[in-house]
């Protein structure tokens, strides 16, 4: 296991690269991008809200550093077309943010975001659940996609 494997939680990261377009230079929300922004922000709450009455449906962990702790497989309403929707909503807020304060950081940060959570985050989840759930977990990912 890689050194950075899991130690930085998703919503700090996210707050690490949202905070140069908050923090920037500043003149409020650019109404051209309103709009947009807020389209993605619903999606992005409607898939982490989704997603959270999932876990506890299933009665199962949702903290991102416990992939261990798993005790259901879950595959049902939003994670049919994701595997990763709390991620994808955390993603689309971030470009929401960068639309909405229409910061250039946001053509470097998306990116970093998605791979630094693929390699450090995700890819160590799926190795958990691999074990954990077997040829279940391995039919799962080969009909939903990692991201969308």
């Amino acid at each position: 296991m890689s050194e950075l494997e899991l130690k930085v939680k998703p919503p700090i990261l996210w707050v690490i690269l949202a905070l140069p377009a908050l923090l920037g230079d500043f003149e409020g929300v650019h109404s051209m991008y309103f709009n947009a922004a807020c389209v993605l922000l619903l999606l992005a709450g409607f898939l982490g809200i989704g997603s959270l009455l999932q876990f506890m449906k299933a009665a199962t962990t949702h903290h991102p550093h416990t992939p261990e702790q798993s005790s259901t497989l879950v595959t049902k309403g939003c994670y049919q077309l994701t595997r990763n929707p709390m991620y994808l909503g955390l993603l689309l807020m971030l470009i929401a943010v960068h639309i909405a304060f229409a910061s250039g950081w946001g053509f470097l940060s998306v990116p970093l975001f998605v791979v630094w959570l693929t390699r450090f985050q995700i890819q160590v989840e799926e190795r958990v659940l691999r074990e954990r759930f077997g040829q279940t977990y391995i039919n799962y990912c080969q009909r939903v996609r990692r991201w969308i």
